[in-house]
């Protein structure tokens, strides 16, 4: 089975948050969390959107990182309570749906290695 390099990040990534989280105090300030949450996936739509936008060619390299970062997003994410999950849940939900639309399968370059 191949698996993009994005989508290769954002797996490891999602495992190591959820492994340091469990070793690290929580953020108690709700707005401090969605921020970090938000910067930490801000790169992967970014270079998502120009790639898709074919202002420039994205490299797996790239790809892999922003991927690590969306994954540490999405870890910081499960930690917030229920009612700030679910406010955050619908533009998420939204944005996948719609790269997912817009994305095709020439889009995707499969090559795990090399960079």
């Amino acid at each position: 089975m191949n698996i993009c390099a994005r989508c290769m990040g954002a797996a490891a990534g999602l495992g190591i948050g959820l492994t340091l989280i469990a070793y690290m105090k929580p953020l108690s300030d709700e707005a401090t969390t969605v921020v970090i949450t938000a910067l930490l996936a801000l790169p992967a739509l970014v270079d998502w959107a120009t790639q898709r936008l074919n202002l420039r060619e994205s490299r797996n390299s790239i790809r892999l990182g922003t991927g690590l970062l969306l994954g540490l997003s999405s870890s910081i994410a499960l930690t917030m309570n229920i009612a700030l999950r679910a406010l955050l849940t619908v533009p998420l939900v939204m944005t996948t749906a719609s790269i997912l639309l817009l994305t095709n399968e020439e889009s995707h370059d499969y090559r795990i290695l090399p960079f």
